[in-house]
């Protein structure tokens, strides 16, 4: 793994779901590698997107991702793919939800 590299999840289902969550997760990592059974390895291509950061848990994401919507229509973008999270400090880092620092993603063109 990248020192300090990026870890970030990327939801596919269209909305909120409680269980069965058809979820990537990603990890930056350094070097090139053969993909596995369960790990495929590939270079991710930059891409433009509304978001934000955020300090704290994650009891706030659904009003957080509301507001980003929000700004997205109002600003007359689209989203055009699957949104995600940047865990820049999460669980690996702290054990405490007040430090966590987590950037929610949106594809937009």
């Amino acid at each position: 793994m990248a020192e300090n590299g990026m870890v970030m999840a990327v939801f596919y289902d269209p909305g909120y779901k409680e269980k069965d969550v058809d979820v990537e997760i990603r990890v930056e990592v350094n070097g090139d590698y053969k993909d596995t059974e369960n790990i495929r390895f590939r270079k991710i291509d930059p891409v433009k997107v509304a978001s934000v950061t955020f300090t704290g848990g994650y009891e706030h994401i659904t009003e957080i991702s509301y507001h980003i919507a929000t700004w997205i229509t109002e600003h007359d973008y689209e989203i055009c793919g699957p949104d995600f999270s940047i865990y820049h400090v999460g669980y690996a880092q702290t054990d405490n939800p007040n430090e966590f620092v987590t950037e929610i993603c949106y594809p937009i063109k």
